[in-house]
């Protein structure tokens, strides 16, 4: 039944986020089962101890939040009362917080010198074409990942503006559950990066970004993971240390971005706006560390 109603939730919420519930609900129900607890309705002192578990597995505060939110909603969606309100709950979250803090790993930022260093060393072939265009239009726009590998190729069009030489339009994301939609600017060195990857990959429909199999052989769509592996690979090639490396993200060059642009004297309202966030608090934690 738990995970039967996780199919109401399709199309409501992202595809990422309702596999990351599932996954937090198949633990908690693996914990009721082992302390014989009731799952659905969940008893307060079943949550509070299932809390103090997942600070034994030293699981970050972020991770143990997540796991309330999917208990939370498992409830409402079934109609009883949300467990994770009660006073007890509530105090023995705030106690895993003291514990293990709220501290977020973050992505390692690639700003502009880096995303400098890494266009340097690019291959002037398919994939060097393909992932030039990618580090550009992402740091660009401050794309997350899911925003990258969405565009298409239909909505890119020239422009005539002082400063921008074309727009894409960005159908959907995260902070645009309804698709209503938003336009990017591309700047001059941007969009030559668009005409020669499109130019030289043949591809005049479709999403913007591709997989590249063995043969040059594409796929539909670039996938999510891939992006992470790109800038990984681009990163090594530049010379960047292995301790950056292995802190490199899909998100890092969202974070560079968003450093770059609080540098440069841009204030919170206009990054906001610039990269599409919605919390203050999610965008100081990209920029605290530029702040003096």
């Amino acid at each position: 039944l738990i995970f039967n109603i996780f199919q109401k939730l399709e199309g409501a919420y992202a595809d990422t986020t309702i596999r990351a519930y599932e996954k937090n609900m198949k633990s908690y129900v693996e914990f009721c089962d082992t302390y014989r607890y009731s799952a659905l309705p969940s008893s307060i002192s079943g949550i509070v101890h299932f809390i103090d578990h997942l600070v034994g597995l030293e699981l970050s505060a972020f991770y143990i939040r997540r796991h309330l939110t999917a208990i939370a909603h498992i409830h409402k969606m079934t109609r009883h009362d949300d467990p994770t309100q009660d006073p007890d709950v509530k105090i023995a979250l705030r106690r895993a917080f003291r514990q293990r803090g709220r501290f977020q790993k973050q992505a390692h930022p690639i700003g502009r010198e880096i995303l400098d260093q890494i266009l340097k060393v690019l291959p002037n072939n398919l994939y060097g074409l393909r992932d030039r265009l990618l580090i550009l239009i992402a740091y660009e726009n401050l794309l997350r990942r899911s925003e990258i590998i969405s565009l298409y190729i239909e909505d890119l069009m020239p422009i005539n503006h002082p400063q921008y030489y074309a727009k894409i339009l960005l159908r959907k994301s995260k902070t645009d559950p309804f698709k209503e939609g938003r336009w990017l600017y591309l700047s001059k060195e941007t969009y030559q990066a668009a005409q020669a990857w499109l130019e030289q990959s043949n591809l005049t429909s479709g999403y913007l970004f591709r997989g590249m199999r063995k043969g040059l052989h594409m796929t539909e769509q670039l996938h999510g993971g891939q992006v992470n592996k790109i800038l990984k690979k681009r990163a090594k090639q530049a010379g960047l240390d292995d301790e950056v490396i292995q802190k490199i993200s899909g998100h890092s060059i969202r974070v560079g971005a968003a450093q770059d642009l609080c540098l440069a004297g841009k204030t919170l309202p206009q990054i906001m706006a610039k990269g599409r966030w919605v919390k203050t608090d999610t965008l100081m934690r990209y920029v605290e560390h530029t702040i003096i």
